[in-house]
């Protein structure tokens, strides 16, 4: 009977290192940026046959399979630099100033370093992004298996999911332009005005999103740490 559990709990311990080592590798590659990569990927597409260019596809099997997702997942990527650019500047910059510190106060943390950054002379030496990045790195080092680091990865994966969409559906609404410097136009003038408008408010409203996820993030990381107890000395 011993051996039967020793043999069961081998066998989990085995089955849960494989799906960990799986999460890392997707982690690396991130299917966050996927999301927005197809999509960024599409719009590109669809303006290249605006604009006339059509042809044969000029990877076979297998090596245009791969061709694809690697765009996919470079278009991602460039739709996720520009998308937290812009939400910084618009979004995350305000949120890190008013909710870390009301975040800190709400849920009772203390500690030196919070002190420190508090009662700084110089705040331009102390900016409040150091302040988030500590923290960050407190969970990280004390609590390096803790659910909370899985739980703050997913708000960081959602909001980076939202500012990357943000920028396809803004590719997408330059695409759909009714102009004729992008090719045939194929709806009516109105149409296509009513579907770039759309476009765009959709855009911000997945900014803004991505932005409400930065909030999350930053109060359950606060909580986190408060919960857990921790004295930041």
């Amino acid at each position: 009977m011993s051996n039967t559990s020793n043999l069961v709990n081998e066998t989990s311990k085995g089955i849960q290192s494989i799906f960990h080592r799986l999460s890392e590798f997707f982690h690396i590659f991130d299917l966050s940026f996927f999301v927005a990569g197809v999509s960024t990927l599409g719009a590109f597409s669809f303006l290249f046959y605006r604009l006339g260019f059509e042809g044969e596809y000029p990877f076979p099997g297998w090596t245009g399979i791969f061709a694809i997702l690697i765009a996919a997942y470079l278009c991602g990527l460039l739709s996720f630099s520009v998308g937290r650019m812009l939400n910084g500047k618009f979004f995350r910059k305000k949120i890190l100033s008013n909710y870390l510190w009301a975040a800190i106060e709400g849920q009772n943390l203390k500690g030196e370093i919070i002190e420190q950054f508090r009662n700084s002379e110089q705040p331009e030496a102390f900016p409040i992004w150091r302040l988030y990045i500590r923290l960050w790195q407190e969970l990280i080092d004390k609590h390096p298996n803790s659910l909370a680091i899985q739980h703050l990865s997913r708000y960081w994966a959602m909001a980076a999911t939202f500012d990357s969409v943000a920028i396809s559906l803004i590719v997408w609404a330059i695409v759909c332009l009714p102009f004729d410097f992008f090719g045939q136009v194929y709806l009516p003038i109105w149409l296509s005005l009513m579907i770039v408008i759309l476009l765009i408010l959709a855009s911000l409203a997945c900014l803004r999103q991505g932005g409400k996820y930065y909030e999350y993030q930053i109060e359950d990381l606060v909580a986190a740490l408060a919960t857990m107890n921790e004295s930041l000395d």
